[in-house]
Formats: structure tokens, sequence, C-alpha cells
């Protein structure tokens, strides 16, 4: 997520959640930071709304709102509320503009308004050159099958940020639209780039882990591993999970556990785990210790395999009840679905 800029008589650059105390500052507007952080959307509408009605904090306050409205996936009330925080800026502060104007991008392409994004992208690139908003207006020339356009803007993307993730970036947009294949080209090209750091050893992983080259994908992260690099520790773990080897993922689990205390991925490997080896209690338990944990996708994930841990214990009626109560929260969870109309024949 970008970075916010806060204006009022003082200007102030504070991370989205964080809070940048300064004297003055709305306590409204800092309540609907600290509801936003625990995804209280509700709650940090009526905030920010509030903060609104103070006076210097119109511009800011309306921006938060589109944010908000943008998680909550309400595309056209985002638009309208970012476009009120550019008018009621009321002096000249570029950063900040240039921050909403992402925003209104990607509300415009979340409303299925493509033309006015690439407009607003388009406009950013002539006035900042940036590398993500040739990435962005790239992966929309993508979707509308505008290939030379698309490759032009991804390259040009590329050449202003040479980083991993760019690279990455490119691919899973190529992957978004069943064209790995394409995609695969970009990563290929990032593997001829240094990785003498475990960040980038890590990195490197994860190219390889997404081009299904699995055994120089161990042979790297593994370099990363031993310098203590724990991003590194839970990628290793699902490649060995997923070539079926649960006695080297399960030791990285817990040694990912050991040091850094709860993590709901790891618990979640964990039970994956014990799926895998038929310890279906066990899988139980670690799935529970991870909700104590999760964030709202970890939790989603955790609680579809415990549905898969049910039905393998053979109790196809808990197994039926939590996959009910699954798809009233995740109704658009496409495996969930899958798994539902194996469920309901049993």
């Amino acid at each position: 997520m970008r970075k916010a800029i806060i204006i009022g008589g003082i200007c102030c650059l504070l991370g989205l959640l964080s809070a940048c105390q300064i004297k003055g500052e709305s306590d409204t507007y800092e309540a609907g930071l600290a509801a936003l952080d625990k995804k209280e959307y509700t709650a940090a509408l009526a905030q920010f709304q509030s903060a609104a009605k103070e006076d210097g904090y119109k511009a800011e306050a309306y921006r938060m709102e589109g944010i908000v409205y943008l998680k909550m996936q309400e595309y056209d009330f985002a638009v309208t509320l970012l476009n009120k925080s550019l008018e009621e800026l009321k002096f000249k502060h570029e950063d900040f503009e240039k921050d909403v104007n992402y925003y209104l991008g990607e509300a415009h392409k979340g409303s299925g308004n493509t033309e006015k994004a690439i407009e607003i992208y388009s406009g950013l690139i002539s006035k900042y050159k940036d590398a993500e908003a040739y990435f962005l207006r790239g992966q929309l020339y993508l979707e509308q099958q505008e290939e030379e356009k698309a490759t032009s803007d991804f390259k040009a993307s590329l050449k202003k940020d040479t980083g991993y993730e760019n690279y990455m970036n490119v691919y899973m947009a190529y992957a978004a639209k069943n064209r790995g294949a394409d995609g695969a080209a970009y990563l290929e090209k990032a593997l001829h780039k240094d990785s003498e750091k475990p960040e980038e050893q890590y990195q490197q992983g994860r190219i390889y882990y997404y081009l299904e080259e699995y055994d120089s994908a161990k042979k790297v992260l593994n370099k990363a591993v031993n310098a203590k690099n724990q991003d590194a520790v839970l990628l290793l773990g699902r490649i060995y999970l997923e070539t079926g080897d649960t006695v080297n993922a399960r030791a990285l689990y817990q040694n990912y556990l050991r040091d850094n205390g709860k993590s709901a991925i790891a618990y979640n490997g964990l039970a994956l785990c014990d799926i895998a080896d038929r310890e279906h209690d066990s899988a139980l338990e670690n799935i529970q210790k991870g909700l104590k944990y999760g964030s709202k996708e970890e939790q989603e994930s955790l609680l579809f395999n415990e549905i898969i841990a049910y039905e393998r214990r053979l109790d196809f009626e808990t197994a039926k009840e939590k996959m009910t109560a699954f798809l009233e929260k995740y109704p658009d969870n496409e495996a969930a679905i899958r798994e539902n109309t194996f469920l309901q024949k049993r």
C-alpha cells in the first residue's frame, strides 16, 4: 500500500497505518487509521467522515475515505471521494496529488473504466516517468490485448526499476491471463542478476519456484536459509511440502516458529504436513493455533484446510457444516466451491 501524506499546518509524511503524532493532529483521523489497520471499515469511514468536517483536514480525510471504499471494492464511491480529496487541496502538494492519482487509477480500473485508468496512468508517466505507472498501464494494455503497448510499457518499467519484485510483477500480470509462459521470459532475465545477498537469494528462489525449477530453487534458498532469511525458510518449506518431503518441510516450519514466535503461515504449513502424513488430529490442532494469529487471507487458507482435515478424517458431517460456514464467509473461493461439490456426494 502506498504511503499516506498528512497535510495541515505542518506537513508530515507517514505510513498509511502508522501514527505520526504532531501538535494539533486530528484525533478522529487517527482513530480512522487505527480502525482501518484492524480492517474495521465501517468504523474507519465514520471516523474519516467526522475528520472531513474539521478545518484543514478535508483533503486527507476524503482521501482516506476513498481508500477505505477501495478496500471494500466500492469503486464508484472511491472515485468520488478521491476526486473530492483533490478538489479540497488548498495548496500545491505534488506528492499528495501523485498519491491520490494512483489510487484514482486503481478505482477506475476496479469500476471497469479502463480508458480513464489508462488516462490517469499516462498523466503520471508524462509527469514522473515512474516505473509503477508504466507497469500499471502495461497491465491494462495487456488486459485489452494491446500486446505491443503492453510490452513497451513493461520494458520501460523494468528499465526504471530493475528490482526482482518488478520482474515478478510483470510475470504475475501474464500469469493472471493464463500466459505464464510469456511471463516466464521476464523471470529468466531476472535470473542473470547477482545473488550474493540473502534477500537476493530468496528472490531468485522465488523465481525458480514460479518456473517450477525446484532443485535450483532449493539450492539457492538453502543459502538464504543458512543466512537466517526467514522468508526463505517459509518458501523452502512450501517447496519441500509440494514435492512430498514432509520431513524437511516440517522441520523448517518448526524452526520458523522457534525463531519468530507465533505465525499463522507456519502453523498452516505444519497442518498441511500433518494432512499429507495422515495425522489429522494434529492438523486440526495446528489450524486452531494458526487461527489465533492469522490475517484475513491466512485465516481463509486455514479454515479451508480445516475442512480438508475433517474430510480426510472421514468426518463428513462436520466437514459439511464447516463448508457451509466457509462459503457464507468466502463465497468466491473457487477451490471451496469445487470441494463442496465433492462433499455433497458423501
